[in-house]
């Protein structure tokens, strides 16, 4: 007996699936095979069916005939239930209950097969014994490989028709796994789809319902840990596995996940796996702290958090050629690298040696040996000898890094090859009214207003110097215009020590035109503030280098001044002001409304956090996480005040709506008081606070919210220099003491 596709009498043995070789096949050959087993006793020759073939292991007498019918169409696929069998099936092989197999061609010229409307049937009739029965069902190809197949039990009843239904299972030899999305963003927790292309030994994609005869096992060789597969156990073409993938740092150690399969019978070699390798993100820390209002904080730190802080490890380290006290900037994905593509990092030391370095290996990209002074009468820097002292800074729409070196001259090179940039001076541009002075803190660039600021003081305020702010134009670079703190014909002092510069209104990135405003903390002086000389104030300047206002707080002629550079900030918590915050060498911090300076610091706001001193350990910069509502400062000195309860650290404070301040926590570490030896300021990113205590090697992690201590280590030389975070790598730079004079850059990674 047999059926036609669209109408049965009876169940039918059926595969299902379809078979295509490559993408996008649905011309070639196809095979859909309907199998109808029917079994009846051996009464006379009044059937129509062919004669059986007879197996040895079940005598006749207790059989009845079982024949299987195949429909094999040809030409272009219907808008039907597909079935499987493989376009390379060549003969059928049937055996019973595990008897010798009758195998059968399927061919055009085979005598039990002939030409039919939709294609070629042919037709198999064995002989099954009359009771429980299984029917072990195998389609081959032209070399007797198998292409699929199954075992089912059936029973056959002598006297009436018999049928059973079936479905062949693709029998796997080849397997490819591929990741349609191996490469997300890297730090961002996702799900990816696994496909998983199964191949017959012809090479056909072996899809569609039914099951495997050899199910698939995945495997996910991943060394750290971050991915799982929903499933390992693939069974069916129609199976749906997932890669997770938990967002922590995988790429950072050169790592990718493997993912794998096997199954029985199909040898290594015939399996390709997939890599899963997650896009590390490429941005930038392009000044000191992070943006030119000083903020310390990197809102797009996404691989190095709270999460994976504790596995961070020595990654590389390079020692440079002399001390150094420069924050490293990077520059993420910089083009024409001679290695190729590359996130670069900028370093100098006081050698006057700038460096661009491969952020993630250490590789030195290419090196400028600039110029230096030296002053043997001012042990300031190691021998006297001055270099660069403040950090450079990225322009990403020139493709510029801008340095100053140890004469006072700004340079501004191609970030990819270190050439000098086009319509830059190769010699630089003088920043320096004279070689009395030097820069010690970090340029500060407003983009918008194509401009560029370096600050600068003295060598250990020998005479005759003058303190003071230089400006360039970095779209037509001429000579740069000064303001002087202590006026143009006013005598020395008024420095600008702060390893952050001069700070940019953080109004200008939404409102360049109306918030193009610098702010200063500026040094001592022999003479008292007057309308013309402004030492031991906040300052603040305009484009053309014109004081707007100014105010100083707790003015002394006994250098007790501010050696630091101002934070400003614009509070989330209802606080309507724009805040710039600064530590005096007093051990007072202060807390001014930026547009409204000259009435002085907020009466709720002076803290006396540290113990007067000049010895130079209440200096530095703090940090803001709007992700927090804190500010953090680096303390060298316990309160003189004991009632404050304020001890030397790291101390986070919290701004109320009224714009009031109050110690939120503090961690006591490092040493307390030590001359000319102040922490480093702080870095905010990821949701981690870090720190580095000074003279005593110490680099901490801490939660920014509670305090509590997430990591540390130490390292070799003193800490003075803020550490960059940026696209899952820590960067911490030691001055030299200790180190025979040369600074180190050490690399942190998960």
């Amino acid at each position: 007996m047999g059926s036609s596709p669209s109408a049965r009498v009876a169940p039918r043995l059926r595969t299902r699936g379809r078979c295509m070789r490559g993408a996008g096949a649905w011309g070639l050959p196809w095979l859909v095979l309907i199998a109808l087993v029917v079994g009846c006793a051996h009464r006379g020759s009044s059937s129509a069916l062919p004669p059986a073939a007879s197996s040895t292991s079940h005598p006749a007498a207790k059989s009845a005939r079982a024949t299987v019918v195949i429909l094999v169409p040809r030409g272009t696929p219907h808008l039907r239930r597909p079935a499987y069998v493989s376009s390379a099936t060549a003969a059928l092989s049937i055996a019973i209950n595990g008897g010798a197999p009758l195998a059968v061609a399927l061919t055009p010229t085979s005598p039990n097969c002939v030409a039919a409307t939709l294609g070629l049937q042919c037709t198999i009739a064995v002989d099954a014994p009359v009771g429980q029965d299984t029917f072990d069902v195998t389609a081959l190809d032209q070399a007797s490989r198998a292409l699929s197949h199954t075992a089912v039990p059936a029973t056959i009843v002598a006297g009436q028709s018999n049928a059973l239904a079936l479905t062949l299972d693709g029998v796997v030899a080849q397997i490819v796994v591929v990741l349609p999305s191996p490469s997300p963003p890297e730090g961002v927790a996702t799900t990816v789809p696994v496909l998983v292309k199964a191949l017959d030994a012809d090479g056909y994609a072996i899809v569609g319902p039914g099951s495997y005869a050899n199910s698939i096992v995945l495997t996910d060789t991943d060394p750290q840990g971050t991915t799982a597969l929903s499933a390992t156990n693939v069974v069916a073409p129609s199976a749906a596995p997932t890669l997770a993938y938990n967002g922590m740092p995988l790429t950072t150690a050169g790592a990718a996940a493997s993912i794998g399969a096997a199954a029985a019978g199909v040898p290594a070699s015939a399996v390709t796996g997939a890599l899963f390798a997650p896009a590390p993100p490429h941005d930038d820390w392009p000044t000191f702290g992070y943006d030119s209002a000083r903020h310390g904080y990197n809102p797009k730190e996404i691989l190095l958090t709270q999460a994976s802080v504790a596995q961070l490890h020595l990654s590389w380290q390079f020692v440079l050629s002399g001390a150094a006290d420069d924050q490293p900037v990077v520059a993420g994905n910089v083009q024409n690298v001679a290695a190729g593509p590359a996130d670069v990092l900028f370093v100098g030391d006081e050698r006057s040696a700038f460096f661009a370095l491969n952020a993630a290996t250490g590789a030195l990209l290419w090196k400028k040996q600039l110029n230096s002074q030296s002053v043997p009468t001012c042990s300031d820097m190691p021998g006297g000898i001055f270099g660069i002292s403040g950090s450079a800074v990225i322009e990403r729409a020139t493709n510029r890094v801008y340095v100053a070196d140890g004469t006072g001259q700004l340079y501004a090179f191609d970030m990819g090859t270190g050439t000098v940039a086009a319509g830059w001076p190769a010699g630089g541009v003088a920043m320096l009214p004279d070689q009395n002075e030097h820069i010690y803190g970090a340029l500060t660039l407003d983009q918008a207003d194509h401009r560029i600021y370096a600050a600068f003081g003295s060598h250990c305020d020998i005479s005759p110097w003058r303190g003071g702010i230089a400006e360039v134009s970095t779209s037509s670079p001429g000579g740069a215009a000064f303001f002087y703190t202590m006026g143009a014909t006013g005598g020395s002092g008024g420095g600008i020590w702060g390893a952050g510069g001069v700070a940019l209104d953080p109004r200008n990135a939404a409102n360049p035109s109306a918030y193009s405003d610098i702010y200063a903390l500026t040094g001592n002086a022999g003479t008292p503030p007057s309308a013309t000389a402004f030492p031991e104030s906040l300052v603040r300047v305009n484009a053309a280098l014109s004081v707007v206002a100014a105010n100083a707080p707790n003015y002394s002629s006994a250098d007790l001044d501010f050696g630091a550079t101002p934070l400003l900030f614009s509070p989330a918590n209802g606080c309507t002001r724009t805040l710039a915050v600064g530590k005096a060498k007093n051990g007072q911090l202060f807390v001014w409304d930026a547009d409204a300076i000259g009435s002085g610091p907020l009466p709720n706001d002076t803290l006396q956090i540290g113990t007067s001193s000049i010895s130079g350990y209440n200096v530095g910069v703090p940090a803001y996480s709007p992700q927090t509502g804190l500010f953090y400062v680096e303390n060298g000195s316990d309160s003189s005040l004991t009632t404050t309860g304020i001890l030397h650290g790291l101390l986070a404070f919290a701004v109320d709506s009224q714009c009031n301040i109050a110690l939120q926590w503090q961690r006591t570490v490092g040493p307390n008081k030590v001359y000319d030896s102040p922490p480093a300021p702080p870095s905010v990113a990821g949701n981690v606070v870090y720190y580095a205590d000074g003279p005593n090697n110490d680099v901490f992690a801490f939660n920014p919210q509670s305090g509590a201590q997430l990591w540390t280590t130490k390292l070799g030389g003193y800490l003075f220099t803020a550490p960059t975070v940026v696209n899952g790598r820590l960067y911490v730079v030691s001055f030299g003491i200790g180190t025979g004079g040369q600074g180190t850059l050490y690399a942190f990674a998960p």
